[in-house]
């Protein structure tokens, strides 16, 4: 063919696969979730508080969390990173602690600490959690609505 100076059979060849390829490209791009617009603006934020719970197993952590958005975060938004930073508490487990920059043993520690602390504090039985928290002004944790997930967490 090649020789033959006939381009066609691999044009056409070429042009089948560009095609599939756009058609692979839009089934995989319809699939995928929009991300989360509070989570992703308040990611570092989400991130430092996480970090601070756990780096304090002695301090009551919905105080920690509710100090934090207190200072940081507008009242339009607070109830939601309350229950995002909750609900990241709620699914920590050792395949995580690098994006908060923890250890194991810290982990272990702080988990120790919130199976053995008093009834007011955000309790870790195993690896089940409360599924609602009252945080120190009164609201709740755990009623979060994602648009992009959809369901209360």
């Amino acid at each position: 063919m090649y020789e033959m100076t006939r381009v066609e059979l691999l044009r056409d060849l070429y042009v089948r696969a560009y095609e599939r390829s756009t058609q692979e490209y839009l089934a995989i791009k319809q699939d995928l979730a929009q991300p989360d617009p509070v989570r992703l603006a308040w990611r570092d934020l989400i991130k430092q508080t996480i970090r601070d719970v756990v780096m304090q197993p002695d301090q009551d952590a919905l105080t920690v969390i509710w100090q934090a958005v207190m200072a940081s975060v507008p009242d339009a938004d607070r109830n939601n990173v309350q229950a995002l930073i909750v609900e990241e508490l709620r699914r920590l487990h050792e395949g995580v602690l690098a994006r908060y920059g923890l250890r194991p043993s810290e982990l272990t520690v702080w988990k120790a600490a919130q199976t053995a602390g008093p009834p007011n504090r955000l309790h870790c039985r195993g690896a089940r959690w409360d599924k609602f928290a009252t945080f120190p002004d009164g609201a709740r944790a755990g009623g979060y609505v994602s648009s992009s997930y959809g369901a209360p967490l």
